[in-house]
């Protein structure tokens, strides 16, 4: 879902929808592979928590409950209190978009079929829906799902497509994340309307059309650089969290070809995105983290660094092992300006990860290193 939503402009493999945005992952699974109303509910608020750290301006959902197919495991009121979570983000300036499903049937997925969720349907290249596509008036929008360009996880250079409404949204929530990055007057409602009002007419309904929407929102300019620009280096991405989706590698029939925008903003993937603008084309990169040492004794942590530039912030995650978990777990986020950092934790650390970051905001963040081995 990453890759289609942000996959870099960069000369070789796949170009996502918004190559120059980036992806904010958060896990809303606690065992990597379930999750219910209550595990989204606080995925969702962590965004609306963290949107102005982040930059978060949209909340994608590759995910869904069908009936009686499975899916997200949740009652009417862990329902009802997720519901009321999508409406607070939207309070906080965040588009929440979802996945309509893949039952074939005229019924929308939960939440998508929540009325104030931007539901995305899968659409063919020319507009017609996706024999799997599920749809009805809940549908908001549709979107190239049937297949999109995706990358493999290993190196033997196929080709690969994917087919479904998640990455018809994955496709539709980069497209928003960079519009409302380039037009900052954009709200939640203003920037959904401008999708809809300028898309193609189909017999399916309304299809995207992201160089229409683009001009609608007077920003034919940034349309014609996004076409022009020459390709950037390629920048690490987190993945987007999502549920699985059906994948084949093969030939395949006419692809859509996905219109991105040289302006760098802060995207979704099951996260979004406030009112602050991250400052565009920032072509530096912070050198990568040097570490002198790193030891453990009787529950402290103590790093040391090398070189370390006097005017960034050192951003270290600490994960452990704890008792009850079957997983190491996130147990410290700190954030540093010194040339040592000190932390006590629980648990036993299994790894730290490392990033330098410029609080201005006027260069790209360092490559992340990760520790496993301490003294």
């Amino acid at each position: 879902m990453s890759t289609i939503a942000s996959a870099p402009y960069n000369g070789f493999g796949m170009v996502g929808a918004a190559p120059s945005i980036d992806v904010v992952s958060v896990r809303a699974s606690r065992d990597g592979r379930y999750f219910g109303g209550d595990d989204l509910a606080t995925a969702v608020q962590l965004c609306v928590t963290k949107r102005s750290i982040y930059n978060i301006r949209v909340v994608s959902m590759s995910l869904g409950s069908g009936f009686g197919t499975g899916g997200v495991q949740a009652n009417a009121g862990q329902r009802a209190d997720f519901q009321s979570m999508i409406d607070n983000a939207r309070a906080h300036s965040l588009n929440v978009v979802a996945a309509a499903g893949n039952s074939g049937l005229g019924i929308v997925d939960w939440p998508a079929g929540y009325g104030p969720t931007f539901a995305v349907g899968a659409a063919d290249n020319h507009g017609a829906r996706c024999e799997f596509a599920s749809w009805g008036p809940d549908v908001d929008i549709w979107a190239p799902g049937c297949p999109l360009d995706v990358a493999r996880p290993d190196q033997s250079a196929l080709a690969a497509w994917a087919y479904g409404s998640s990455e018809a949204t994955a496709f539709t929530a980069g497209v928003l994340t960079q519009l409302r990055g380039l037009s900052a007057d954009l709200g939640v409602v203003e920037a959904e309307a401008a999708l809809r009002s300028n898309a193609t007419g189909r017999p399916v309904g309304p299809f995207l059309d992201v160089a229409a929407g683009f001009r609608g929102s007077d920003l034919e300019a940034q349309l014609t650089e996004g076409h022009t620009a020459a390709p950037e280096a390629a920048v690490d991405r987190a993945p987007v969290a999502s549920t699985p989706s059906m994948t084949t590698s093969a030939t395949p029939p006419s692809a859509a070809q996905p219109v991105g925008q040289p302006t760098r903003t802060l995207s979704s993937g099951s996260s979004s995105a406030d009112t602050s603008s991250v400052s565009a084309n920032r072509s530096l990169v912070l050198p990568t983290p040097s570490v002198m040492s790193a030891r453990v004794r009787r529950g402290l942590l103590t790093i040391d660094f090398r070189r370390r530039p006097r005017d960034v912030e050192a951003r270290v995650d600490v994960y452990a092992r704890i008792r009850r978990h079957a997983f190491p777990v996130l147990t410290r986020k700190l954030h540093s300006k010194s040339d040592r950092v000190r932390t006590r934790f629980l648990g036993m650390v299994t790894q730290v990860s490392i990033t330098y970051r410029d609080p201005t905001g006027a260069r790209r963040a360092s490559p992340s290193v990760t520790i496993r081995k301490f003294r």
